[in-house]
């Protein structure tokens, strides 16, 4: 059996291998961008021969770019984890599985069937398939009521019948709906789109072998890209091939076509109608707007998220930032105000508690990868990062511990938590978790110190709230950007930004007892003003601000002066 396990384990055991260095995984995410972009005009060339379609490269871009960067991520990795097979690892396929769209295509890199099939693949190659040997393809015959997606196809038909051609479509994720309530006092062109989770059952059909491979891709020099061209014609999700008539059917749930469109984390995993939608309104003109969603986005100069949400937007608002990302200039990219769905009118609220509460927040522990570039939570170093964060706990004072509550970032019931708590346990029985149930920035606030040992969305959250913060790290799990190598220069240099763990214990022991003093001091708070300022924009008047760009937006689109809007 070829077992993807075993082969990360003997992997790990490698002390300068692909396992154990993040650099390696840091230096192929430019190989992983660069397929992505090669590999992109062929499949737009093949998938418009097989539906009998003239679509541009930025709809095929918006429709499976996120599928295609992580599939090659997963195939690079699992290509690498192949140098350590055995001879007694000898693949055994019985069946094949393919995805039925991104989300599921996501969820199978952790199954165990296949990622067998996977490495056998790219072990042995795939040829002379049968299309009757795939098992995962029935179609969905339950038909149960759901009362909330008819709500939402209710919403979505009533806000298109109200949209015209100057409307701007905004998701719920974007800006929440009593978000946009008060943006439509002071601009009454902005529309609600509820975006659906499409299931992938709604997409089970027989594969078609011979249009599959209509898909495959002349030979070429670069070796990496050959293979997922080889493998492409067999993984690519069936709403895009043998589903996409279906998948054009939930499309039109959306009905208008407004001047400009607003999306944020929709443009994934989830949401395959919806980002369908997108892509064909990109075609008639709409403006694509993207929205960051988190705290991590601007730090990496290669990453993922330039892929799949920046390169295919008109516009990406940032939460202040503007500055170029590997194969992107800046010229997309939009500074505006605190995001809507993370502020409100939190700025309002006490921003210091006196209670003695301490918070450590901690990154997700998946223990499958499935995505490299710009994350932290890469789950080959997940043992180390445990290690880690044991060693800063035991390192620090007994009334300090006694203070600590972990908030786990995952997922309240998934199992990789349920597997992070009780190693935790086992090792310190009497260690507090916070509760998962309470909003995370209603627990920031009611702590006296947020302690942070990744870079993802709450340190920006906290530093924005005004929680006093310490941050340490690695420095060389990340692949920073020249801007963000600055910014995290000028936190160091007051001690919020720490590098090592002993550093950060000791800067924690001393300020327990007067965190707020610490936290005051003005040279401290004029350096966290300068840091931020680079990274970040505050605004009193959310909505207000959020309306005028809205309004210019509309404008610009309506009466084009840039040919680049001008589609």
């Amino acid at each position: 059996m070829l077992s993807y396990k075993k082969l990360v384990d003997s992997c790990k055991e490698d002390e300068l291998g692909w396992c154990a260095d993040l650099k390696q995984r840091h230096q192929a995410t430019e190989i992983i961008i660069d397929t992505c972009y090669a590999i992109l005009p062929v499949v737009t060339k093949s998938l418009n021969t097989i539906h009998g379609l003239n679509y541009s490269q930025r709809y095929w871009h918006i429709l499976l770019g996120p599928w295609l960067y992580h599939f090659c991520c997963i195939v690079y990795d699992r290509k690498c984890l192949l140098s350590y097979r055995t001879e007694d690892d000898v693949p055994e396929v019985d069946s094949r599985i393919v995805p039925r769209d991104s989300y599921e295509a996501i969820q199978l890199s952790a199954d165990l069937d296949f990622n067998e099939q996977l490495l056998s693949d790219i072990l042995l190659g795939c040829n002379d398939i049968d299309g009757h040997s795939f098992t995962n393809t029935e179609s969905d015959n339950d038909n149960k009521f759901d009362y909330a997606h008819l709500k939402a196809v209710v919403f979505n038909y009533i806000s298109g019948v109200l949209t015209t051609n100057k409307s701007i479509a905004v998701s719920f994720t974007a800006m929440p709906l009593m978000f946009q309530f008060r943006v439509f006092y002071y601009f009454s062109g902005i529309r609600p789109i509820k975006a659906m989770h499409d299931n992938y059952k709604l997409f089970g059909c027989n594969i078609n072998v011979p249009m599959r491979l209509k898909l495959r891709a002349k030979p070429v020099e670069e070796q990496f890209l050959n293979l997922v061209s080889s493998l492409l014609p067999y993984y690519i999700p069936v709403c895009f091939v043998e589903g996409y008539k279906r998948l054009n059917r939930l499309g039109q749930r959306y009905i208008s076509k407004p001047i400009a469109i607003l999306s944020t984390t929709e443009m994934y995993y989830r949401n395959e109608s919806y980002k369908h939608w997108v892509a064909k309104c990109s075609e008639d003109g709409t403006i694509i707007l993207n929205l960051q969603h988190g705290g991590n986005y601007g730090l990496s100069w290669m990453s993922g998220s330039s892929f799949i949400e920046i390169a295919p937007s008109d516009v990406f608002y940032t939460w202040g930032w503007k500055h170029p990302a590997y194969r992107l200039g800046d010229s997309q990219i939009e500074p505006m105000p605190i995001l809507p769905q993370f502020f409100g009118n939190e700025h309002d609220v006490e921003r210091l508690n006196d209670s003695r509460r301490i918070l450590f927040g901690t990154d997700n522990m998946r223990t499958i990868l499935r995505e490299f570039g710009g994350i932290s939570n890469d789950p080959y170093n997940r043992d180390r990062y445990l290690s880690n964060q044991f060693y800063f706990y035991e390192q620090l004072p007994q009334d300090v511990r006694k203070s600590l509550y972990i908030r786990v970032g995952e997922l309240k019931k998934s199992h990789d938590m349920k597997l992070y708590k009780e190693s935790w346990r086992k090792k310190y029985p009497s260690v507090l978790f916070d509760d998962r149930d309470v909003d995370f920035r209603t627990s920031l606030r009611h702590s006296k110190l947020y302690i942070v040992d990744h870079l993802s969305t709450t340190w920006l959250e906290s530093l924005m709230i005004g929680v006093p913060t310490i941050i340490f790290i690695d420095k060389h799990d990340y692949d920073f950007t020249a801007e963000f190598k600055e910014v995290f220069s000028i936190l160091h240099s007051v001690s919020i930004f720490h590098y090592s763990i002993e550093s950060a214990v000791k800067e924690v022991s001393a300020i327990n007892h007067d965190v707020s003093s610490w936290w005051r001091d003005e040279h401290r708070s004029d350096m966290l003003e300068k840091a931020l300022s680079k990274i970040t924009k505050k605004s009193d008047r959310l909505a207000y601000d959020w309306s005028e760009e809205l309004k210019r937006v509309s404008r610009k689109a309506y009466y084009p002066s840039s040919k680049k809007w001008n589609r």
